[in-house]
């Protein structure tokens, strides 16, 4: 078990080496690969953040909507839901999304 582990990793890291070199593009002008990485990378870490917090969003409104959980739920639980909505709301419109 523990050598396909390292097995994959190896593979990951040989993929990922292959493309640190420089490469070109069809006009011909060199560009960093690492650079072109780095911001694929950045933008899919930003879309899986803000898909964690559009779930989170959802959970909040849906408890929110409860009306069985709003009336029986201690009043600073409930405050405390509404606090988080607005702060994932909030983070969410930073993403821009």
């Amino acid at each position: 078990m523990r050598s396909n582990q390292f097995e994959r990793a190896s593979s990951s890291r040989r993929y990922l080496a292959s493309f640190s070199r420089s490469a070109s593009t069809t006009s011909g002008a060199a560009f960093s690969t690492k650079r072109s990485f780095a911001s694929i990378f950045s933008a899919r870490s930003t879309s899986l953040r803000s898909r964690s917090i559009s779930a989170e969003i959802q959970r909040a409104e849906k408890m929110l909507a409860n009306e069985k959980f709003v009336a029986n739920a201690a009043p600073d639980v409930v405050e405390g839901e509404r606090l988080k909505l607005a702060q994932y709301k909030a983070e969410l419109d930073a993403l821009g999304h």
